[in-house]
């Protein structure tokens, strides 16, 4: 069984690859990590099985301490600002935003940055 960490767990995105592997019938585990709980049925799958973890990805010792502990073969990175008119409206808050919560992301995560 691969085991997943998804980022911005409780976006849309997620939701479609947790169906994609399911209607594919790959089996899995996924560590869904967020700053919202996500809406999503488990009952509507069979071949994965999720875990959440409310986490704000700033914070680099809570992101370490997931990784080390769950230890991914898998990271599907989906958390940032997206917003085009927040990023032109606050740039510096923005780059440093999603600039940031990757670095913590990949340091901590050993087979992204060795």
């Amino acid at each position: 069984m691969k085991k997943f960490l998804i980022t911005g767990f409780s976006g849309f995105v997620s939701r479609y690859f947790m169906e994609y592997l399911e209607n594919n019938e790959i089996r899995a585990f996924i560590k869904g990590i967020d700053v919202h709980h996500p809406d999503i049925n488990s009952d509507a799958f069979k071949h994965v099985k999720y875990d959440f973890e409310r986490i704000d990805l700033l914070d680099k010792g809570k992101v370490e301490n997931i990784i080390f502990e769950f230890q991914p073969d898998y990271v599907l990175h989906l958390v940032s600002f997206s917003s085009v008119a927040f990023s032109w409206k606050e740039p510096n808050i923005s780059f440093q935003n999603n600039t940031n919560i990757f670095l913590n992301l990949a340091m901590s995560n050993k087979t992204i940055c060795p």
